[in-house]
Order: C-alpha cells, then sequence, then structure tokens
C-alpha cells in the first residue's frame, strides 16, 4: 500500500461522507449514524493534514482539496441541522448570523493559502 495516498483518501472520505449526513437527515431526523459519521469526517479533517505533513506529501492540490471537502462538510452540516432542528436554528439566527462571517474570513483565508 501507498502510504502517500493516504491523506487524499481521508480528504475523498470527507466528500463522500458528506451527502450522507445530509440524507440521514432529510426526512428531519438523524440515526447514530450521522453523528458517527460525522466523527470520522471530523477526525479525517485533523488527520489528513498532519498525516500529509509528516509523510511530505502536502502540496497545493492537496490542501485545495482539503479546503473544498471542509465546505462540502459544513454545508452539508448545516443543511442538516436546518432540516432537523428548523425551529432551534430560527431561534438563534442572530447569533449564528454573528458567527458567519467570520467563518466566511477562515474560509478565504484557507483558499487563499492553499494555493502557495
Amino acid at each position: 500500500m501507498n502510504l502517500t495516498l493516504i491523506p487524499s483518501g481521508l480528504v475523498l472520505l470527507r466528500f463522500l461522507i458528506s451527502p450522507f449526513l445530509l440524507w440521514d437527515a432529510w426526512d428531519g431526523k438523524t440515526s447514530i449514524w450521522f453523528i458517527t459519521t460525522f466523527v470520522v469526517a471530523f477526525l479525517s479533517d485533523i488527520l489528513d493534514g498532519v498525516i500529509a505533513r509528516r509523510l511530505g506529501v502536502s502540496n497545493a492540490q492537496l490542501r485545495q482539496a482539503d479546503s473544498w471537502a471542509d465546505v462540502c462538510l459544513y454545508v452539508c452540516i448545516a443543511a442538516s441541522a436546518w432540516l432537523v432542528y428548523r425551529d432551534t436554528v430560527i431561534a438563534y439566527r442572530l447569533p449564528l448570523l454573528r458567527i458567519a462571517p467570520f467563518y466566511l474570513v477562515v474560509l478565504l483565508a484557507s483558499f487563499t493559502l492553499s494555493k502557495k
């Protein structure tokens, strides 16, 4: 097995898990698989960069893919939250809207830095 493919595999895993999370929440409730796959996706987000740096395979293309996988994951989680907890999201809309610009700044920085 080629160990240098592990970071790319973790990014791909996150892309594949994201729509599953949305699918699991589509009926307005989630199963145990939602939190299980979310934890796997979250850990893959942490580990892919660490492993890529340790293996010396970190590059602009992998960082860009990682950023897009993050966007895909968090958009699916936000949509899932809306499907399952719409009333709570509406009740907390002001705090959520206040933190959204900060997330966008982090996202833009991530895309900008991933091109280097």
